[in-house]
């Protein structure tokens, strides 16, 4: 999957987005696989030479902050708050309230 980027953009808010298009990948293919047409099987994983995705180092976080690029931005707190918010704020759980809201930001509408 790819996501959008900007100059501007945190570190957080880049894994929020890449985060939405892995739940919205998700949603699609448990749409396919209640239909019966399951997309493609992985037989193989691919390595981190073969541009698997790794978590970075020191030294990357390093060079991240030299830029001038920041972890995150309060915009990126407010998403996340959002996503883990109880409906109506009542503070009870609402897991139906939490899936709507997960429909919303990926677009993925078919799931029930």
């Amino acid at each position: 999957a790819e996501v959008e980027t900007t100059p501007g953009d945190s570190l957080l808010g880049i894994r929020l987005a890449m985060g939405r298009e892995g739940v919205r990948m998700m949603l699609e293919e448990v749409d396919r696989l209640a239909a019966g047409t399951c997309g493609r099987v992985f037989e193989h994983r691919p390595t981190v030479e073969e541009g698997y995705y790794s978590w970075p180092t020191a030294a990357d976080y390093d060079d991240f902050f030299a830029s001038g690029l920041r972890l995150y931005h309060d915009s990126d707190m407010e998403a996340i708050k959002l996503l883990f918010a109880p409906a109506g704020g009542t503070g009870e759980r609402d897991d139906d309230g939490a899936a709507r809201r997960m429909r919303a930001v990926t677009g993925v509408t078919g799931v029930t």
